[in-house]
């Protein structure tokens, strides 16, 4: 890496995907670590922002691949597969998915490296830093019907240590367990993965359509990534970033799923198109199993 050069040229191959949302207080921080580190390739969304958060973007972001785009708020999914056409317009073979709700240290640069490294390497199309899932094997996965609304949120722990979450009688997302290390070599094979960071091969994202229009504004798609992802051999990995900061919920981190009382309409709409097109793969095991074993043969 060439950082002492007052050029914006390292990391050609990965695009930096913002989206922010009445974040004007805290672009500077969102941004520095990828300024500090001349990250040539960054785009960030402002997105339904009515703050000057656009404004504070484009006097911080002076590259020549550096982009601010004012969204009329089209929400995450729009936003990441413009993301994916601009990284291709650039010749980048990767997008980083960032949002407004964490600060990074200058360490993130060594995990997008791993993280590459494990996509190039490991027939792996998504890499992600923060969170996980995967899908207990004694627990059918059914459609939102008229109490998807008002459904109980349980975050637990079972006698075996095990610790999940269930969305009523819907959803159970068991939590991978990864120590968290130094240099960044613990990392396992999950059924899912959480924005954010997530890393993402462009070549496969826009092979499989990743961000499906229909699932829009947001909501699930990084379930449907994930599991086709599987589907078609391709694998997704929970790498844990250390150095995460987060700023508190709020901005595109809604947690919809946990306040009953703020789930809008598409999510049950949502969570349908999930059980529809791999309620079949969910259910018999073959999903987990896919995981299962290549965590064993790694």
């Amino acid at each position: 890496l060439e950082s002492n050069s007052g050029k914006f040229i390292n990391f050609p191959d990965v695009l930096i995907a913002f989206q922010v949302f009445n974040k004007q207080s805290n672009c500077k921080k969102l941004l520095t670590p990828f300024l500090d580190g001349k990250f040539k390739n960054i785009v960030a969304f402002s997105d339904g922002c009515v703050d000057s958060s656009a404004d504070k973007l484009h006097s911080l972001l002076p590259g020549k691949n550096h982009i601010v785009i004012q969204a009329n708020d089209v929400h995450e999914i729009k936003n990441y597969r413009m993301s994916l056409d601009i990284a291709k317009n650039f010749g980048c073979k990767f997008v980083l998915l960032l949002q407004d709700d964490d600060l990074y240290q200058k360490n993130i640069e060594k995990w997008i490296e791993e993280a590459c490294f494990h996509i190039e390497n490991k027939n792996i199309s998504i890499v992600g830093g923060c969170s996980g899932m995967n899908l207990a094997k004694d627990f059918k996965y059914i459609s939102a019907d008229k109490d998807f609304s008002s459904a109980y949120f349980n975050h637990s722990i079972d006698k075996n240590g095990q610790e999940f979450y269930m969305l009523g009688k819907y959803e159970k997302a068991l939590i991978p367990q990864i120590k968290q290390i130094k240099n960044l070599n613990q990392y396992k094979y999950v059924a899912c993965v959480n924005r954010s960071p997530q890393l993402i091969s462009v070549d496969v994202a826009m092979d499989l359509n990743f961000f499906p229009e229909s699932y829009e504004p947001y909501q699930y798609d990084d379930y449907f990534n994930c599991f086709i992802s599987w589907e078609n051999n391709y694998k997704v990995i929970l790498l844990p970033y250390l150095g995460l900061k987060p700023l508190g919920i709020g901005g595109m981190r809604l947690y919809n799923n946990v306040n009953k009382f703020n789930r809008p309409k598409h999510l049950a709409r949502n969570w349908n198109f999930v059980l529809e097109r791999f309620g079949k793969f969910i259910n018999s095991g073959q999903l987990q199993e896919l995981v299962d074993k290549s965590n064993e043969d790694d």
